[in-house]
């Protein structure tokens, strides 16, 4: 009892999660059978990013207690987070079958979804909101983000504009920069901007320094990686900058890497590498779980591509999905650069498996597409070229017309045109 109690007070001190969790390590020397020990261990490991230990823990849990529904909750939240749609479904189902709380129905829907049954996930979404008045916004959320991927972009805003007239203003800050997930899968760059613009303003009036700087970063990034405008980047950036010494590691460990992470690979899009090198030894331990991104993002903006790869190798098995697809996207684009197209295609085949309405919204998926087809260019593979091209051109059919990306594609994939109508 005493270690539950020493783990909650580093808890209530700020000493994090980590903190708290080798507290419990230690009472597992003594009391190694106990469910709760074990549970928390998961939890905080899973929270930490640390999925391999959290699914050895909480298997553990489950192999004591089968119908353990927290347990279950976390292995199904694990296997969704990690981008594993068939242990996602197991999983989401054994929680679904143990207990009937709203969440079970959220995390099926969306395992279903995820593992590409939509009609059953969307049925299973759109039911369960009906159901469960209380927590409609939660389900209206993927429910929009699934019509955007299925390209049904009127259905997603008219699903958006309900959430706004039923919702209370201090929520819809967060609601701004979920919508603006949306708008970025298809294109609508500067709708996203102003929605990112909306949730930082938002976030200002309510003296929320770090939600305003991450929608900042946000909107930050989305410039530079998506409209090649490095000056309004570094705009957003020096309009956050005094915000960024309230995100602590200690203090604000969600928000941590997202900023500071975003603005490391900010950097480095930006071909500023000194800069890159110098806020990693500054902000980021190399034990800590975003280590071996920091290291594979370093070697690759070196130019050396079989290190990221080696670097990476863990990370891309066991790590977030949605930290995945940027990193998967910086070692194509090393492999590219550097003569190694065969390697390029297969990381970004990769890259697109990862894809989903969960981890919709990131601008790396387009980007993705365009460097695939430059690939499958250089390998001579014309065919497979152009229909990366024309996926991309489908994808923002309702974007802003003159992205970079955009235009490129376009113009790639005329020039393909004629080669393509002689091999016919």
């Amino acid at each position: 009892f005493r270690f539950h109690l020493r783990a909650q007070s580093a808890m209530a001190d700020r000493q994090g999660l980590e903190a708290a969790r080798a507290i419990l390590l230690e009472m597992e020397r003594f009391y190694p059978q106990d469910k709760e020990m074990l549970y928390d261990i998961g939890d905080y490991s899973s929270h930490l990013n640390e999925f391999p230990t959290a699914i050895h823990y909480l298997g553990k849990v489950v192999a004591m207690d089968p119908d353990f529904a927290r347990a279950l909750q976390h292995l199904t939240r694990v296997y969704r987070d990690m981008g594993r749609r068939d242990l996602f479904l197991k999983w989401a189902r054994r929680y679904a079958a143990a207990d009937s709380v709203w969440d079970t129905h959220i995390l099926l829907g969306n395992a279903l979804i995820a593992a590409g049954d939509t009609a059953a996930g969307m049925e299973t979404l759109v039911r369960a909101r009906a159901l469960e008045p209380e927590h409609a916004a939660d389900f209206t959320l993927f429910i929009a983000n699934t019509r955007f991927l299925q390209g049904r972009v009127a259905e997603g805003l008219r699903e958006w504009d309900s959430l706004f007239v039923t919702t209370s203003t201090p929520s819809h800050r967060g609601y701004f920069r979920e919508r603006a997930t949306d708008r970025i899968h298809q294109g609508a760059y500067r709708a996203a901007l102003a929605d990112l613009d909306r949730s930082a303003e938002l976030a200002r009036q309510a003296h929320d320094a770090v939600g305003e700087a991450i929608a900042r970063m946000e909107a930050a990034s989305l410039s530079l990686v998506g409209r090649k405008d490095s000056l309004a980047a570094f705009r957003q950036i020096g309009r956050c900058a005094s915000l960024g010494d309230s995100i602590t590691y200690r203090y604000a460990y969600f928000s941590y890497w997202a900023y500071w992470g975003g603005l490391f690979k900010l950097h480095l899009l930006n071909g500023d590498l000194v800069a890159a090198e110098g806020l990693a030894r500054q902000k980021f331990a190399v034990d800590k779980w975003y280590g071996s991104y920091v290291e594979s993002y370093l070697h690759a903006a070196r130019g050396e591509c079989a290190q990221a790869a080696a670097a990476a190798s863990q990370i891309l098995e066991w790590g977030p999905a949605a930290e995945n697809i940027p990193l998967l996207y910086f070692l194509a684009r090393c492999q590219f650069e550097h003569g190694h197209a065969d390697e390029a295609v297969e990381s970004l085949l990769r890259l697109q498996t990862l894809y989903s309405h969960l981890t919709l919204g990131t601008p790396y998926y387009a980007k993705g597409l365009l460097l695939l087809g430059k690939a499958y260019e250089r390998k001579g593979d014309a065919e497979s070229a152009a229909r990366s091209y024309s996926r991309l051109l489908e994808l923002w059919k309702e974007g802003d017309p003159d992205l970079p990306d955009l235009l490129e594609a376009r113009r790639r994939l005329e020039r393909l045109k004629p080669p393509l109508a002689s091999v016919r």
